[in-house]
């Protein structure tokens, strides 16, 4: 089971375990906001539950809280998810009902995961009631990726306000944390690459650049940027190879040259290229079109 399908049945299930817990709750009205739940009919369940709750005796309170707290987690409501999940995380432990203040607890820390306080989640889910349970075993994981994602991304972002600032050193040592939090990240390998480029080492720029094509090759710069590395070290062949192995037709290649000061800088001694641009130019000797006005 994929995560997003496993969180979409977890969705449900968490509800239901809560009204699963009263006892007073009619099998109808059970019935009716299982199917509403089912059918991603958050909004309607919550009036059903809140009907409900207002009905319900005191020690029942805390179930009915956690089921509309999830409802509004599940409408992107995060403010009122989280006011009834506190409640219902309170109540229960008034009560001593401790499968559903494990429940709240859960739930708090999907809703603090989701929102990215990560350290906050994983209090939540590190707590004694739950922290064995395999939803916050799974959650303690996700928030070590995400955590990385995230510092990843922040000093990627930083490595691209140096690069535009030409201070390419910088911007190497900013890609370099980057990929230490996330080793696999295209971006970050493929910006490095540009910035070796630009900073005159040009075999790790290849190095980085190649690293980056092998994790997606769907990104078109790369294959640009291995054209004029590889025209800074005079190969033909690696020319000719970058241009291949990208699968785009030549008429990109000529366009960006069109475009791109530095790649017709970077390559105008280069063979390949120059007969790839000039293979598009007119022939001298061509006969001019005739139109119907001729």
């Amino acid at each position: 089971m994929t995560f997003l399908k496993w969180l979409k049945f977890f969705s449900v299930v968490s509800l239901m375990i809560s009204i699963y817990s009263i006892s007073t709750v009619a099998n109808a009205d059970l019935k009716y906001i299982e199917t509403l739940v089912s059918e991603q009919k958050f909004d309607k369940a919550i009036d059903q539950l809140t009907i409900l709750l207002s009905e319900a005796d005191a020690e029942k309170k805390a179930a009915l809280l956690n089921a509309i707290g999830w409802g509004y987690l599940k409408l992107g409501d995060y403010l009122n998810a989280e006011k009834n999940l506190i409640k219902s995380q309170k109540l229960a432990l008034n009560f001593e009902d401790n499968e559903t203040a494990m429940l709240a607890s859960n739930n708090l820390g999907i809703l603090n995961y989701l929102q990215n306080n990560l350290e906050i989640s994983a209090k939540y889910f590190g707590g004694e009631l739950n922290q064995n349970t395999e939803t916050a075993k799974l959650y303690i994981k996700l928030i070590e990726i995400k955590r990385n994602e995230l510092l990843s991304q922040k000093s990627l972002e930083s490595g691209t306000v140096s690069r535009r600032k030409k201070d390419f050193k910088k911007a190497i040592e900013e890609y370099d944390v980057a990929l230490k939090y996330k080793p696999r990240n295209a971006a970050a390998l493929a910006y490095k690459g540009y910035a070796l480029l630009r900073g005159g080492k040009y075999d790790l720029s290849i190095d980085a650049l190649t690293l980056a094509k092998n994790i997606d090759p769907s990104r078109k710069l790369i294959y640009l940027n291995l054209v004029k590395v590889n025209c800074k070290l005079n190969s033909e062949q690696g020319v000719n190879q970058s241009i291949e192995d990208s699968q785009l037709p030549k008429q990109q290649f000529i366009d960006w040259h069109k475009q791109d000061a530095e790649f017709r800088h970077m390559c105008v001694e280069n063979t390949y290229i120059t007969e790839l641009i000039e293979s598009q130019k007119p022939s001298s000797t061509q006969l001019p079109v005739s139109t119907p006005d001729d």
